[in-house]
């Protein structure tokens, strides 16, 4: 009787992770930890820049696209972070692409406490006016018309500006749920609404909900960023100058609790970091290349690209509760990150004030990277390569980049970004590679098992075989086997197991068993019966190999065979055995 095993291996390799401490790319989401989200030809250029990260685990990741027609699109997809798949109830088939009025760009986005998504950004109205403006979206994705009586949306026209360059760029809520939404006005002001939860101004803050600080020149499409502290305060970061044709160096502004100046914040709740000016200049629409975060003890930590004697860098600058710079973190202040070079992103503050800094590693060509950076701001070795990973989704020039990223519940590192004109990429990276394992079967003698974790259902030939639900079983009969593995709202298929025997009573107790075929480097061969002489000849019936075939499992070195087909022989009554090298 002739015996033939096949078995289908999948090799896993973190690549360029594997120098990596910590953290992976998870396999069972979407190809080697990355999933890349076609958004259509309206928003074929959109780039996750912002999140929401919602109670039952699922993520809605958003950002915007100039595409067709030249007209500013909204772009958000909600998917299940076990796997990238994408949610259908949510837009359409998981995917929202969309605009209010005359075109809309989404710069931040926060979750209200009824599920509603509240957006923040621009929208264009017509004669090529582009106002700030904040938006509500319904759980399912769908514009929230209840919200500002009707429109979905509401304008925050920012007095003393340009209405062609008002900007919203961030969105936060406090404990009472009012909504405080920063915007950025040319030629000179900083600006922050707050909102009660249904988006009518909040008459008691500023001036009938408006609170404003100007600096001598903000630039038109600028990046900037915001945060509220512990105490309620609003800090503010973003491009400033003297004028139109200066160098723009980062500016910051604190507002009190009430909307005032925050005296005790530089000069009259005003400060100008003019050590390494901003590069570039402008922004690109979909990026962000700027993000502020408080630390536990009120230092301020921003994040923003710099660029000296030609070369670029992402700076990540740190400064004290009174706003002047912070001269233990760092090198005077700043954490500096040349090689690349690389284009600036987003920033996460970790519980322990460790900082996750996310960005391109190559300001044009990628890849993406991570960075994690200590409260003294220093690389923290034990994360990557000495502090820094670069992704693995493809060649080096792989056009990706990092946007920004946030820890999920257990521990892993979701960051999004985007493919030049592929959507939007989503990344998860993994702290168990081993637990994130694509179900893959192989032979542990007599048993068959998979990889991963999840709950399991084996088949044979298509059909569920009862009660083999756990990661191993052990075969009866010939067939191709194969396991699906469920995870949440994931499910996973194997790779086919064909296990054959030839003839109908399967395998005697003194046959010998082959097993693993084809064979790649060793061939396993369990021996039931007493020592016996065997030989493997190739087709043309030359001896390649010879010895003595011990009881029990034996290891022959095949390294030295030629890829094709051979057969086993022994002396006693046993059937040749056919064996295929790869």
């Amino acid at each position: 009787m002739l015996r033939i095993l096949f078995i289908s291996t999948l090799m896993l390799s973190a690549g360029p992770w594997a120098m990596s401490q910590g953290y992976f790319p998870a396999p069972v989401f979407g190809d080697n930890g990355c999933v890349d989200y076609f958004m259509g030809a309206q928003a074929a250029s959109a780039e996750g820049i912002t999140h929401v990260y919602q109670s039952d685990g699922k993520v809605v990741v958003g950002g915007h696209s100039v595409a067709q027609g030249n007209v500013p699109t909204l772009a958000m997809v909600r998917i299940e972070p076990i796997c990238g798949q994408l949610d259908s109830s949510f837009g359409d088939n998981g995917r929202v692409v969309t605009f209010f009025e005359f075109g809309t760009r989404l710069h931040d986005m926060i979750l209200q406490p009824d599920g509603k998504i509240l957006g923040c950004g621009q929208i264009s109205l017509p004669g090529f006016a582009e106002q700030a403006a904040v938006f509500r979206f319904n759980q399912d994705g769908t514009p929230d018309l209840s919200f500002n009586s009707g429109s979905g949306f509401r304008l925050l026209p920012i007095p003393g500006t340009t209405a062609s360059a008002n900007m919203a760029h961030n969105i936060m809520l406090d404990e009472l749920g009012r909504i405080f939404v920063f915007a950025r006005g040319n030629p000179v002001q900083f600006a922050v609404f707050r909102m009660l939860p249904d988006g009518a101004a909040d008459a008691s803050y500023g001036d009938n909900g408006m609170a404003l600080l100007s600096f001598p020149y903000t630039p038109n499409h600028a990046f900037a960023s915001a945060a509220l502290d512990a105490q309620g305060r609003v800090v503010m970061a973003g491009a400033v100058g003297t004028g139109p044709f200066d160098p723009y160096v980062l500016g910051l502004a604190r507002f009190t609790v009430n909307g005032t100046a925050d005296s005790s914040f530089g000069i009259n709740g005003l400060v100008q970091f003019t050590e390494r000016p901003l590069f570039p200049t402008y922004g690109v629409m979909g990026a962000k290349a700027m993000e502020l975060g408080v630390l536990s003890d009120g230092r301020i930590v921003v994040t923003y690209g710099h660029s000296e004697s030609s070369i670029q860098r992402v700076l990540l600058a740190a400064f004290n509760n009174d706003g002047s710079i912070d001269l233990t973190f760092g090198v005077d202040g700043l954490f500096e990150q040349t090689d690349g070079p690389p284009w600036a992103g987003g920033i996460h503050v970790l519980s322990d004030d460790h900082i996750l800094l996310f960005y391109k590693h190559h300001w044009n060509n990628g890849p993406a990277a991570v960075a994690k950076v200590t409260p003294i701001g220093i690389f923290d070795t034990s994360f990557g390569n000495n502090g820094l990973l670069l992704a693995p989704y493809g060649p080096q020039l792989d056009y990706r980049g990092f946007q920004d990223g946030f820890l999920l519940d257990n521990g892993h590192i979701l960051a999004y970004g985007g493919k030049f004109n592929s959507g939007i990429s989503i990344a998860r990276l993994t702290t168990d590679p081993v637990a994130d394992a694509l179900p893959v079967i192989s032979l542990a003698y007599p048993d068959l098992v998979t990889t991963g974790s999840g709950s399991f259902q084996w088949f044979l030939d298509g059909a569920p075989i009862s009660g083999a639900t756990g990661t191993s079983h052990t075969p009866t009969s010939n067939g191709e086997y194969t396991v699906t593995m469920d995870r949440g709202e994931c499910s996973f298929t194997s790779p086919p197991f064909t296990f054959l025997t030839t003839g109908v009573h399967g395998l005697s107790a003194t046959e010998l068993q082959l097993l693993g075929n084809p064979v790649e480097d060793v061939l396993l061969v369990n021996n039931p019966t007493s020592p016996t002489k065997w030989e493997l000849i190739d087709l043309s019936g030359k001896r390649c190999m010879q010895g003595i075939m011990q009881t029990g499992i034996n290891r022959l070195d095949a390294t030295a065979l030629v890829p094709g087909m051979y057969v086993l022989l022994t002396t006693r009554d046993h059937a040749p055995i056919r064996v295929v090298k790869h």
